[in-house]
């Protein structure tokens, strides 16, 4: 009797592990990574411009780090509702750019490439 209670109990926890595991809702949540990343590659009349902290403002929520290839990968754990936002600011544009990126629902995963160029 006591080996059909241990029995049925591991096969109740491991049905429980794989049904939060492959069930959509569940597994977004326990999702264990960066919920927002991305690169971010400029490009200045068709030069690579390189990043650096003097150009990245605002990155309260989110966390950056600079590659080799002249640009950035910012990413952040996003666990909230609401915005995470970043600005660049590059001498050689008009404006600085800001990029926002928006939680709707906060275990959403969101991926993005960002680049841009200004020909004059």
């Amino acid at each position: 009797m006591k080996k059909k209670v241990i029995l049925s109990c591991a096969i109740l926890l491991a049905a429980a592990i794989i049904f939060c595991f492959t069930y959509a809702p569940l597994r977004l949540r326990l999702y264990p990574g960066n919920r927002i990343s991305g690169t971010v590659q400029i490009s200045i009349d068709g030069k690579d411009f390189t990043l650096s902290e003097k150009n990245v403002w605002n990155m309260d929520k989110l966390k950056i780090r600079f590659t080799d290839n002249e640009g950035a990968e910012v990413y952040g754990r996003a666990g909230e509702y609401g915005d995470y936002a970043f600005e660049l600011r590059i001498d050689e544009l008009d404006r600085p750019i800001t990029v926002h990126c928006f939680q709707h629902i906060w275990w959403n995963i969101l991926r993005f490439e960002l680049g841009t160029s200004k020909n004059r």
